[in-house]
């Protein structure tokens, strides 16, 4: 505009004639003066400049203001632009001059002090005009300036106006006395520059406004080095450098920054530039890529971006060389050759993998092109296993093969491209090459619940924290938003300030000026780092509460939709972006907080914000008490009936609201803790930390006035159908979220936790919120909790059950069923009804259903294998209803069945006209994709293969990056897929791609090959068979996820021609298949392979053959053929001539035929284990199987005679031949004595007895004899089996000590156990060192024992001398064992053996010849914690901090560099080397100890280890021996063990949590203080049995007081429980929604917590243990597990407590409460199933753990009349101190009577039965229940909470 004005100002035209053609200004109209003022800025300047006063005067009237007024309201444009020409060398620097000097101050009629005042006073506008007019010509005309004019009017204007003669013109730098170009100015002007150029239309214009950058750069100098100031010029110039005209300008102007670093270098400076070079030069790199739409000819200046290049990195300072090697690797262009080789030797340092994580992190802020051209080079990287190492590969080694677990980071890496993918401009192309990456990554755990990536998900916690406050503490919460938001929101905008549009920039800058004055946004600008900080603190001038309301002011200027208004909830019609923003910045309109509110004109702007602050405007708008009640109801309608509504297919609307509701129950815990009459000494609030313990979601407290008390009245505060919003949860795979809801539905519609009561009536169709639960609890992956719903007798529930077993011969035949009972008529309208989505008519709803009737069946048939009944089905239905094809689950299921039949020619016209599915589209028609993939492999259509492989991974990854990650099992089945095509791949290059004699490549290419299919040799397939195993490795134990690969690697073979791999691949198949129950499938896989060999010669016939005849001798036996599985082995014996394999059948054979008692031992032994071994010796890594086979058989032998022998039956035949004998003798004396005729009859007798004993006798020695015989068998098996291998080593351990202690007095059990001792590594015995300890000098061993003494005495020195740390502690407990306090001498549970007291000593004294420092130290150390244990304390320090006594704080002079923290966890080192610093030794206490509650006084203490933690210890002494609970700590341990080696257990990660328990005395020891737990009551009720959860939730129920006083006074104490259980309701399940955050941490956390109740309750029950009362059973906060502690009541001594535990468990209302809306069916009883199942299996080791209390009589474990009475005193009053005076009794009596009860229930015996696992949890769940037995409970055991 302004040249246009200059023109007609200096033609002389009227300007009357100026305001006629307005319309050419875009003013067609607006008045003439709106008009005027508008050019007013440019006008005035030249009128003045060419003096035409008539001009003047007629604008002075046209704006009708005096001509003074005028001048002075346009003094900053008339003197910027008139100064701009004194200083040029135009005509009009005369003319300026006069007007600077004279006409200026005439026409506005002021002085020159008044002019220079204006002139200070607006500078800042002086120069923001003056970088307005720049121009890139040298000798520009008015209004414009060349760039060393206006650098020296601007350093004039700046430095001073009128006194300029001392400076040096030369130099533009201004020095900036008045501080005008401080670092926000700058911003402005760069802003307004920025504006100017986005408003230039074309490239010549837009050169002159970026030439006001350089005049900048140059007035600045070394200011513009700022990180603010270069930052904002790159992004500038970045944004512009692309386009060709103004390339070359773009290159000066970063040329020139680049000049002004090197001058200006420091550190801080080189941080800078290296921090912008991640940004700047992947935008140079870009401008040198081929440009696609000019035929691949390089971009514009292509010199001038080359030498800018080549400055940012060859010729750079080498102090940016760190931040140079980190940039992305160079494309491979000739053009960038030298710095790609510069950059490269620079990044030799890097790893490929490293050099990927890099890449990774910089994705999100490269350009498209660059990223996708960069992602393409690690690809090559990736394929050549340069990125992703594969380990040894096999199926053993699962953690070293998967990168899961050896490199989580790549893993974290691959997923976050996964997410970056779906937003990325080059998605298409990017996915096929990112799929890749996905298959190398492979999947973590084939049953994880949750998907969690590594490094990437983070569990949100709420956690409860309550205690004491002081007054000023008050129950509140800020409802504002949270300091992790505003701390994002921060990090937000700073991504912002670099957006290519002006606007954005400038509401940011706006934005980020409010919320940076206030307090909070300034606390949180320090969290960020320095550079981010200093880019921000630009937009800061600290605290300005004016300054905010100025903001807030002009946010009201924006025009709101109401919140009433349907149209901004309606998702339809109207683009994501579109629908949020207006949506959020509505809802922002309704808010109090400051910074929301300051957020609004941004959310309106940008989707990113929108859904950063969606959930925090939610909450505080929940917050507002004076908004409060009517908004609720307008929410809950709008969310209800539109965003939740069935019709909404906007399914991130639907993930947005979900999340943002989540963060909203978060606030639920504290309104609840606010409505709570107990909340003024407990004040409970939530904490959204998680646990490596970040800020709080709510870390200020507001007026507790500003906070209502009932506005909580749901937990998500807006009123919603739960169930509608279920639904909505469930149609975007949100299925944890929506159990969440349905569960939350139920309580409401039942009052309870309840799914109401089960349907046996003749409806079919399940029940809406069933229905619900169902479909959830089908796509996670959890196994057991469907068992907790389908209950009733419908079809539909067995059928579900049957599919989740994968029992699908069953299905098949319900499917079948209900297909034969559906009239044909009703798929005669099933036209459209597919299709549409949800149907309005209930007869279309109808017809779906029987559609999905067909499916099913269809999908039975495929996976039972019946290929050709289920081809004959599918044509029968298509011919019947051909429309049936528009459905892709009918089609996808066709071509599965074509693919997996070999059936290449399959193929029809699909019209897809459905809509995608809500799963993001689960029947994407892949098995179509890799049908006509594997066709084209076959025939070599490379066109073909190439589209419709890079078209299905691209549809899969963008699946998946669209995917929620709570469909765990969709995301591991994607992922397979994607490992299907990744093989597919590796298959083209080995048939079309090579010769025979070439080697393998990694990637698929373009280039030309040969129509002639080769068959690759087995070297070529060596890198398909590794990614092969590694997918097994995987996913073999889920056998769902695995058996599709199974039949696709088939079909890949069988195209590939090799035969050989096909056969060992049908071979692995049927052997996974079989373990798998798919008996079918197996057969199948047989029969394909017996039918391939049976066509070779005899001479050809591979071993593979051999083997899998052994297989299907396996699978007979599988499905209980057991004869004809003993025939085809012993037919394999025969044939097989492989001696290899020929040992294995050997052993099957005899196992089978032992397990079947089907010949006498002899010939199982002799014909067949014998042969086995003797045939092993050549192989190594077999005999420990051959070996522990052959003991595990003679060992059941030898326990069989042994039991024959002490038999009744035996025992009375004894009893007869010794009544014979003396009748012999008898008859004897008599025949002396006896005449002759009576001798001949006596001889007779005589004779005729001598027979019968000599018989007896022989009988007895040959069963005596064998059964030694099978003895030595057993004992050599099993130390060979130890000598030679690991695999057994648990269950031989706990054997052959067992025998050892048993039959310690026989000679040839000591000789094994000494040569046991020599040859066995004694790491093996480690888990076993207390039972072993427990037996030394022990007096209770028979006479005759002293070579038993040797060689246990000789096992434990080796064991102590190699593993030290594990073994002194227990050798100095027993040293210790007459260290017992004079006051306790006189009780009877305590008795010294000194045997054992001596034994340990003189151990001691040998082992201090190898480590007599160690011990010299852990002896000091033992003392100290001894007496710190025995410490007196006074009453009033209980529940206090004491100062350490004077007498330990000198501990931390003394030498105890060897010892280790105690109850730090050593890992056993099979080598003996426990090196310095693999474990944490002791450094020191802390000084101060707390002083807990109870009789003895235990005390809290902290030890300091020297890897810097500190650990928790209880310190106890008193009359519980801690040698109880360290040996039931030990059973649990063992139980541990044998849980994570059980296939069904270690899937679902069933445990029992441990802690370390070490006695150092009978009456002394240290327990590990089990961190971030809460005992059960204090969450319950709290400490003060008033308050807690119950306070919370339990409005208007009884208090914990009045329940246990109603309980106890009551004579009908039935009556009186069910009154309790009425008044007081089970609140146990809010834990999980107080304290974590995310549906699918609640959910995982439940489940942990059931798992952890079901196992602790099985293994708990198996030892008696008791007084389980709710302090003595503590949660995880973290976890949610439960872990157990004071073990001193087992053994049923509940039983002889004053008041009798009459329950197997503690299983009461609250804890089945928190299992959820399936309570104790489903997840808790299968879990207590295969824990109980696990502990029979085992029974004989475990039982071995038990017995240390036969064997050690230190400790007498029952309980007396007056400790039962004690105990229960302790539970109600807590400070009895009742002595038992009991006389001392020598050893257990009643030990025997608990060992046999242990076996008993080990064997399933209940009340006399014998039970099934199932039938035996059944009945304890039932007695644990069971109201008769809880109401007789002692009430301060509280069996209602």
């Amino acid at each position: 505009m302004g040249p246009i004005l200059f023109r007609w100002v200096a033609c002389e035209v009227s300007l009357v004639s100026l305001v006629k053609v307005q319309e050419m200004f875009g003013f067609d109209t607006a008045k003439p003066k709106e008009f005027i003022e508008h050019i007013c800025p440019w006008l005035l300047s030249f009128l003045i400049l060419r003096g035409d006063a008539a001009g003047l005067n007629w604008i002075s009237k046209t704006l009708l203001q005096p001509l003074s007024a005028v001048i002075k309201g346009y003094f900053v444009q008339i003197f910027g632009l008139c100064i701009a020409a004194k200083n040029g060398t135009g005509p009009e620097k005369d003319l300026a001059e006069t007007v600077l000097y004279e006409s200026l101050l005439q026409l506005g009629e002021i002085s020159e002090f008044e002019r220079d005042d204006l002139i200070r006073k607006h500078m800042v506008s002086i120069v923001g005009v003056l970088l307005t007019v720049s121009s890139t010509a040298r000798q520009s005309e008015l209004p414009y300036f060349s760039r060393e004019i206006l650098a020296r009017t601007i350093k004039q204007v700046v430095d001073g106006f009128m006194d300029t003669a001392d400076d040096d013109s030369a130099d533009t730098v201004v020095i900036d006395k008045v501080n005008i170009f401080r670092a926000d100015r700058v911003f402005k002007f760069l802003l307004a520059i920025h504006q100017q150029v986005t408003e230039a239309g074309h490239p010549r214009h837009m050169s002159h406004r970026l030439f006001a950058i350089e005049v900048l750069i140059d007035v600045l100098g070394h200011r513009v080095v700022h990180y603010s100031t270069c930052f904002y010029i790159i992004c500038i110039v970045g944004n512009y450098i692309w386009r060709q005209p103004l390339q070359g300008q773009c290159c000066n102007i970063l040329s020139k920054l680049l000049v002004a670093f090197n001058a200006n270098s420091s550190t801080e400076t080189v941080a800078v530039l290296g921090t912008q070079l991640q940004l700047l030069v992947p935008k140079l790199i870009t401008c040198c890529l081929p440009n696609d739409q000019e035929g691949g000819r390089l971009n514009g200046d292509l010199s001038k971006v080359l030498s800018l290049l080549r400055q940012l990195t060859v010729d750079a300072d080498p102090l940016l060389y760190d931040y140079i090697r980190d940039l992305e690797p160079l494309p491979g262009l000739d053009c960038l050759k030298d710095i790609k080789v510069f950059h490269a030797s620079l990044s030799d340092s890097y790893a490929s993998r490293d050099q990927f994580l890099k890449f990774v992190h910089r994705a999100p802020h490269l350009p498209a092109e660059l990223f996708l051209l960069s992602l393409r080079t690690h690809h090559k990287k990736l394929l050549s296993g340069e990125i992703i190492c594969r380990g040894d590969v096999s199926v053993g080694n699962a953690d070293t093969v998967s990168c899961w677990r050896s490199d989580p980071d790549v893993v974290s890496a691959v997923w976050t491209l996964v997410g970056l993918c779906s937003s990325s401009s080059v998605a298409n192309e990017a996915s096929s090459v990112l799929a890749d990456f996905i298959s190398r990554a492979g999947i973590s755990d084939a049953h994880q619940v949750i998907f969690d990536v590594p490094n990437l998900t983070q569990k949100h916690s709420l956690q409860l924290q309550s205690g004491s406050t002081s007054k000023e503490d008050k129950l509140c919460s800020d409802y504002g938003i949270s300091d992790d938001i505003l701390l994002d929101l921060l990090k937000l905008l700073k991504t912002y300030l670099s957006d290519g549009s002006v606007e954005i920039i400038e509401v940011t800058s706006r934005t980020l000026k409010g919320i940076l004055s206030t307090s909070k946004g300034l606390n949180s600008l320090q969290c960020l780092d320095s550079l981010d900080r200093s880019l921000l603190m630009v937009h800061s001038r600290g605290i300005n509460t004016q300054l905010v309301e100025q903001t807030l002011l002009g946010m009201d200027k924006y025009s709101t939709v109401p919140l009433e208004d349907s149209d901004i909830w309606q998702t339809d019609g109207q683009p994501y972006e579109q629908w949020l923003c207006t949506l959020v910045s509505s809802l922002i309109s309704h808010c109090d907080d400051i910074i929301l509110r300051l957020c609004r004109s941004l959310v309106f702007l940008k989707v990113e914000a929108a859904e950063l602050l969606l959930a925090s405007a939610l909450v505080n708008i929940a917050g507002n008490m004076d908004s409060n009640s009517g908004i609720c109801g307008l929410i809950s309608s709008k969310v209800e009936k539109i965003i939740f509504c069935d019709s909404n297919y906007m399914m991130k609307s639907v993930k947005l609201f979900l999340d943002a509701l989540n963060v909203v129950r978060s606030f639920y815990v504290t309104e609840r803790a606010r409505a709570s009459p107990y909340n003024t000494r407990a004040s409970p609030s939530p904490y959204n930390t998680p646990k490596d313990g970040s800020r709080s979601a709510r870390s200020k407290s507001r007026s507790p006035a500003a906070t209502p008390s009932s506005s909580w009245r749901k937990v998500y505060w807006l009123s919603v159908d739960y169930l509608v919003a279920a639904r909505a949860a469930q149609r975007c795979s949100c299925d944890f979220a929506t159990l969440m809801y349905v569960e939350l539905w139920c309580e409401e519609q039942f009052n309870k936790l309840d799914l109401g009561p089960p349907d046996f009536s003749q409806q079919e169709s399940l029940a809406p919120h069933i229905g619900l639960l169902v479909e959830a609890f089908t796509h996670i992956n959890e196994p057991d909790s469907i068992y907790g719903i389908t209950l009733a007798n419908e079809v539909a529930s067995q059928i579900i059950r049957y599919e989740h077993e994968g029992n699908w011969s069953s299905a098949l035949e319900y499917y079948d069923l209900l297909v034969r009972s559906t009239p044909k008529e009703n798929l005669a309208n099933f036209a459209g009804t597919v299709l549409t989505g949800p149907s309005v008519s209930s007869k279309a709803e109808e017809n779906l259903l029987n559609w999905k009737m067909h499916k099913g069946l269809m999908r039975s048939l495929q996976k039972t294998g019946c290929s050709h009944v289920l081809d004959i089905y599918s044509q029968g239905l298509t011919n019947q209803k051909a429309c049936l094809q528009q459905d892709s689950e009918f089609v996808d299921i066709q071509y599965e069945a074509a693919w997996r039949a070999g059936n290449w020619d399959f193929s029809f016209f699909v019209p897809y006209s459905s809509q995608p599915s809500s799963r993001s589209r689960d029947y994407c028609l892949f098995n179509e994709n890799l049908h006509s993939c594997l066709r084209a492999l076959q025939n070599g259509d490379s066109e073909q293969f190439q589209g419709k492989l890079s078209h299905s991974k691209m549809d899969l990854v963008l699946a998946l990056s669209n995917a929620s990650k709570e469909s765990t099992k969709y995301i591991h089945s994607t992922v397979l897929k994607l490992q299907m095509l990744d093989h597919l791949s590796m298959a083209w290059e080995l048939r079309w791609k090579f010769c025979p004699d070439q080697a393998p490549k990694s990637n698929v290419g373009t280039e030309e090959f040969n129509l002639v299919p080769a068959v690759p040799k087995r070297n070529q397939l060596e890198l398909l068979s590794k990614e092969w195993n590694f997918i097994l490795c995987q996913t073999e134990r889920n056998l769902d996820l695995f058996e599709p690969f199974l039949a696709f690697r088939r079909g890949l073979l069988k195209i590939l021609g090799s035969e050989e791999h096909l056969i060992e691949h049908l071979f692995q198949s049927a052997s996974a298949l079989r373990k798998g129950l798919r008996f079918s499938l197996a057969a199948a896989s047989l029969y394909e392979l017996k039918e391939l060999c049976c066509h070779r010669d005899q001479q050809t016939v591979p071993s593979t053959y051999f083997l899998s005849k052994l297989e299907e001798a396996k699978l007979l036996r599988a499905q209980g053929q057991h004869d004809m599985a003993i025939g085809l082995g012993k037919y394999i014996l025969k044939n097989h001539t492989d001696e290899r394999n020929k040992s294995d059948v050997y052993r099957l054979v005899g196992k089978w035929l032992a397990e079947t008692r089907s010949s006498n031992s002899r010939t199982i032994i002799e014909d067949y284990l014998n042969h086995s071994v003797a045939l092993d010796k050549k192989y190594m890594s077999r005999q420990c199987r051959t070996h522990f086979h052959l003991a595990h058989y003679t060992y059941n032998l030898f326990k069989s005679y042994e039991e024959r022998l002490s038999s009744n039956e035996w025992q009375a035949a004894l009893r007869l031949r010794k009544y014979k004998t003396k009748e012999l003798d008898t008859l004897l004396k008599r025949l002396k004595n006896s005449s002759k005729a009576e001798k001949s009859d006596y001889g007779a007798k005589i004779q005729e007895l001598q027979k019968q004993l000599a018989l007896d006798r022989e009988e007895a020695q040959k069963i005596q004899d064998d059964r030694d015989e099978f003895l030595s068998l057993a004992l050599e098996g099993y130390q060979r089996s130890l000598v030679v291998g690991g695999k057994y080593d648990l269950q031989v351990v706990f054997r052959l000590v067992s025998l050892w202690f048993n039959l310690f007095s026989r000679k040839q059990v000591v000789d094994s156990m000494i040569k046991t001792t020599k040859e066995v590594q004694s790491y093996k015995f480690i888990p076993l060192v207390y039972q072993i300890a427990s037996r030394l000098g022990s007096s209770k061993d028979a006479q005759g024992s002293t070579n038993f003494q040797n060689a246990l005495a000789s096992l434990l020195k080796k064991m102590a001398i190699d593993h030290p740390y594990h073994t002194i502690c227990q050798l100095l407990a027993l040293a210790n064992g007459d260290r017992v306090k004079d006051k306790q001498r006189s009780r009877s549970s305590f008795v010294v053996d000194m045997d054992k007291k001596l034994a340990a000593e003189n151990l001691l004294k040998e082992l201090s010849s190898f480590h007599g420092a160690l011990i010299r130290q852990m002896k000091q150390m033992v003392e100290i914690y001894i007496r710190l244990a025995e410490l007196e304390t006074r009453k009033e320090d209980t529940n206090k901090k004491i100062s350490l006594p004077r007498e330990f704080r000198s501990i931390c002079q003394l030498e105890l560099a060897k010892v280790p923290v105690v109850t730090a966890t050593i890992p056993v080192d099979p080598n003996c080397r426990y090196e310095e610093g693999t474990f944490p030794h002791f450094s020191g206490l802390v000084d101060s100890i707390t002083i807990m509650n109870g009789i003895n006084a235990p005390k809290v203490i902290q030890c300091i280890g020297s890897d810097g933690n500190r650990y928790r210890q209880l310190a106890k002494s008193g009359n519980d021996d801690l040698r109880q609970d360290a040996v039931m700590e030990q059973f649990f341990s063992l139980v541990n063990m044998f849980l994570q080696n059980h296939r069904d257990t270690s899937e679902r990660r069933l445990r029992i949590r441990t802690y370390n328990v070490v006695p150092f005395t009978p009456s002394a020891g240290v327990v590990e203080w089990v961190n971030r737990t809460v005992p059960l009551g204090d969450y319950l009720l709290d400490s003060n049995r008033i308050g807690g959860a119950h306070a919370r939730y339990g409005t208007g129920d009884w208090t914990f007081l009045q329940c246990r006083e109603h309980l106890a006074c009551e004579k009908d104490k039935r009556k009186a429980f069910f009154k309790i259980c009425d008044n007081f309701r089970p609140v146990m399940h809010h834990f999980f929604i107080e304290r974590f955050l995310q549906p699918a941490d609640w959910f995982q956390s439940r489940l942990a917590y059931t798992r952890s109740v079901a196992a602790s309750s099985m293994v708990g029950y198996i030892v008696g243990l008791g007084d389980r009362h709710s302090m003595n059973i503590l949660i995880d906060e973290d976890t949610a597990e439960v872990v157990h502690i004071d073990l001193g009541v087992a053994f049923e001594q509940g039983l002889m407590l004053k008041t009798p535990e009459r329950v197997p468990f503690r299983l009461t209302r609250d804890i089945i409460d928190g299992m959820g809306v399936t309570g104790t069916e489903g997840v808790f009883k299968r879990c207590c199933e295969k824990t109980l199942s696990v502990m029979r299996e085992n029974k004989e080791a475990l039982l071995t753990i038990i017995e240390v209390f036969i064997h050690d009589p230190l400790y007498k474990w029952a309980l007396s009349p007056l400790k039962a009475l004690q105990r229960q005193k302790e539970t109600e009053y807590n400070d009895s101190c009742l002595d038992d005076s009991q006389e001392a009794c020598e050893g257990n009596k009643d030990a025997a009577r608990a060992i046999l009860r242990v076996k008993q229930k080990l064997d399933g015996y209940e009340d006399g039965e014998m039970r099934s696992v199932e039938g035996q949890v059944q009945q304890l769940i039932q007695d644990a229940v069971d109201t008769d037995r809880l109401c007789q409970m002692f009430p301060g055991w509280a069996p209602w909470l």
